[in-house]
């Protein structure tokens, strides 16, 4: 290359060079003259006097702004958002992007938000699974709950400039500044030490996210914080939270442990909801409010007796007074259960969707309990009522009703025989459990509530003949129901109790 050619060469790439970061910082404005010819964008199309599609995303005028409404079905790859719209002489500033905008919008690879943006409302970019990363501009002042939800987001931050949010120590969150609330995190974040909350769904769905320190200045954790984080195994209190709110954990089913440190003050008894593979728990001892008392792997709530969280491997105490309606609800790992003298009440079945539960017990002491026949389940004395079953249940003879979702999520049941002293079977008593192939009602029942939601692979339906009213849709709970047989001669009667679209399913015998 010549000493004159290459001057000119270097000033060239610098031309080029600085074209782009031009580009790149220059805030994108599109005019639309009073002929609706658009300049400024590849392509345009009025919607409505108040709507206009620019390169695949749609603006409404409002008022004096402009809002971002929503893309198109087919939109895909990175998204550049226009900061104004000259229309016919007057110019309306991008300012939010409303709830919805960009939903499920799975293709979505990546964001440039404008500086002109001052809200990102709820739900904007949820379920954004492509999303990988946010950066959030000087002039945004809010940003609604599930504004981003990336399963795969790596990388969050915000501009320097922002009094509302930032990204301090380059934690790789958004954190409200004026209560240091961390708002928004993902796999790759790292909690200050400066924070004081967790807040609403910050961590919502995170996959990539396997462990979390909470360090010692955060004070709450609130609802559904870390929902659905699939992955997270291991999650560490620090001592100074005080509350842990509703949903918190729910659905974090690969986590193993839990430790509540002595400052906690406030727990929601679903906080730890299917979190299926949990097998120790274990509350500070110097704890005024909480314990776990006699290594029993719960979290007890002491004034009141009341076990509030379970796992897999609990043992509830002698002295349990009552439990919390979702204790034990979807512990997948949880095979045995034993119900104490001192646990008299009792609500409903505690135990749904506990899939591998095969031994339940009462102490012969409870006064308002039992299990008798070694019968694998709980029943009322007062009642003689079924109140909480399992896939080894047999049910006594003596038995007079089974309660609401008494046998609800056992997934492994696929037969169970009814004593025909049993007079009433309550809603979703058999709910969700999804290999049970056949059921025969006994003789004595005269109602049929909706008992078999969800029962996808139930067959055969026998009905006694004593049935007066059938208050229920059966395909619409069995969608693989085939046969309902009744007894010889009953057809006239039960083609007037089965709604007409599904006698031809209905079979005397």
């Amino acid at each position: 290359m010549t000493d004159m050619i290459k001057p000119l060469y270097i000033l060239m790439i610098l031309a080029v060079i600085t074209s782009c970061v031009f580009t790149k910082d220059t805030e994108r404005v599109v005019t639309i003259d009073s002929n609706e010819k658009a300049v400024g964008c590849n392509l345009f199309e009025l919607i409505d006097s108040q709507t206009f599609k620019i390169d695949n995303i749609i603006y409404s005028l409002n008022n004096n702004h402009l809002e971002i409404t929503g893309c198109d079905k087919r939109f895909e790859g990175k998204a550049y958002f226009i900061s104004a719209l000259n229309y016919h002489g007057i110019e309306y500033k991008t300012t939010v992007i409303d709830s919805h905008a960009f939903s499920n919008c799975e293709t979505l690879t990546d964001i440039d938000i404008p500086k002109s943006i001052t809200h990102i409302d709820e739900f904007a970019f949820y379920g954004c699974k492509s999303l990988k990363q946010i950066y959030i501009p000087s002039g945004v002042k809010y940003i609604g709950v599930l504004a981003f939800d990336s399963d795969f987001l790596t990388s969050i931050s915000v501009d320097e400039n922002n009094p509302t949010y930032d990204s301090r120590e380059d934690c790789n969150a958004i954190i409200r500044t004026k209560d240091n609330c961390l708002i928004k995190g993902c796999c790759n974040s790292t909690i200050p030490k400066s924070i004081k909350g967790i807040g609403v769904a910050a961590f919502s769905t995170c996959k990539e996210l396997k462990n979390i320190k909470i360090p010692e200045n955060v004070l709450y954790i609130e609802e559904a914080a870390f929902f659905e984080c699939t992955n997270l195994r291991q999650v560490e209190f620090s001592e100074g939270l005080k509350e842990i709110s509703s949903r918190a954990f729910d659905g974090c089913c690969n986590l193993q442990s839990i430790f509540i440190p002595a400052s906690v003050e406030e727990l929601h008894e679903d906080a730890f909801m299917r979190c299926n593979t949990l097998t120790s728990i274990s509350v500070d001892k110097a704890n005024p409010i909480f314990d776990s008392r006699e290594n029993c792997n719960a979290i007890i709530r002491t004034k009141d007796n009341r076990l509030e969280v379970g796992d897999g491997l609990t043992k509830i105490p002698e002295g349990i007074k009552s439990l919390g309606m979702l204790a034990f609800e979807n512990r997948t790992n949880l095979k045995s259960i034993n119900i104490p003298a001192s646990l008299v009440d009792i609500c409903g079945n505690y135990f749904i969707g506990c899939v591998a539960l095969k031994s339940i017990t009462v102490d012969e002491r409870n006064p308002s309990y039992d299990s008798r026949n070694d019968c694998n389940a709980i029943i009322c004395k007062k009642n003689n009522s079924l109140i909480s079953g399992c896939a080894n249940t047999i049910i006594p003879n003596d038995v007079e009703s089974i309660a609401p979702s008494a046998f609800e999520g056992c997934k492994i049941l696929t037969h169970i025989e009814i004593p025909d002293n049993v007079k009433d079977i309550e809603s979703d008593a058999f709910a969700e459990c999804t290999n049970l192939k056949e059921f025969s009602f006994p003789r004595k029942i005269k109602i049929i509530h909706s008992v078999f939601r969800n029962c996808d692979s139930l067959e055969t339906i026998f009905l006694p003949r004593e049935v007066t009213k059938i208050d229920c849709e059966f395909k619409y709970s069995c969608k693989n129901l085939k046969r309902i047989v009744i007894p010889k001669g009953s057809r006239q009667k039960f083609e007037k109790l089965i709604e007409r679209k599904y006698h031809y399913l209905i079979v005397e015998k």
